[in-house]
């Protein structure tokens, strides 16, 4: 199971690099805010509450991260994020699949996927874009993140820690109502202040560049 988690997230983040729009980013001279992002993620997962080294809480910020540089940066930026994890010590080799996957690919792909129905569907509105894309994406991702994570690690074999392994859902409407204010007042105050970093918002990719 190990060796199929790494094959899923290793063939992902490949198709990810491959497809991510490099030059956009250069163009446009976000590299400073990307590494910048990344690095507040980085000191954002490090609030982790109560629930050990195999399953913990924390809040993601990754629908945020989707809408200001879309799914495929989102994805490299997340796996990166969920090594430098295992590098200092905070994550095993064997858990590593299963943070980049419920904690990463899964809120990216669904906070892009709702951010495309949002844009094909609905006027081009700040409040839409606010509240659908920030907010509610960002509620999806925490609601997806918890029980995928728990399947995976159940798969995995690994003993959930007592407690919250019991009942993990119970654990959701507080967990997922504080990730979508997140990352709703941040979509706010970047539409407001900085739009130009919102590659979603400011742009329309087309599919082969995400």
């Amino acid at each position: 199971m190990i060796v199929a988690g790494y094959g899923a997230w290793l063939a992902i983040l490949a198709a990810a690099l491959a497809w991510a729009p490099w030059q956009a980013l250069v163009t446009n001279r976000l590299q400073q805010v990307f590494l910048g992002a990344l690095l507040a993620l980085l000191a954002l997962w490090h609030l982790r509450v109560g629930a050990g080294p195999a399953l913990s809480l924390h809040l993601l910020a990754v629908t945020t991260l989707t809408l200001m540089f879309g799914w495929c940066l989102a994805v490299v930026g997340v796996s990166l994020v969920s090594l430098a994890f295992v590098l200092e010590g905070s994550e095993s080799l064997a858990t590593l699949p299963v943070s980049a996957l419920a904690s990463g690919v899964a809120p990216a792909s669904l906070s892009y996927l709702l951010y495309r129905l949002v844009s094909r569907s609905l006027p081009r509105n700040p409040f839409i874009y606010i509240f659908l894309c920030g907010f509610l994406g960002g509620v999806i991702a925490a609601l997806v993140n918890l029980p995928l994570k728990e399947a995976l690690l159940a798969r995995l074999g690994l003993a959930l820690p007592l407690g919250l392994g019991a009942q993990p859902w119970a654990f959701l409407p507080l967990y997922a109502f504080p990730e979508g204010l997140l990352n709703g007042m941040l979509v706010t105050v970047l539409v407001v202040l900085r739009p130009e970093w919102l590659r979603t918002f400011s742009s329309h990719p087309s599919p082969r560049h995400l």
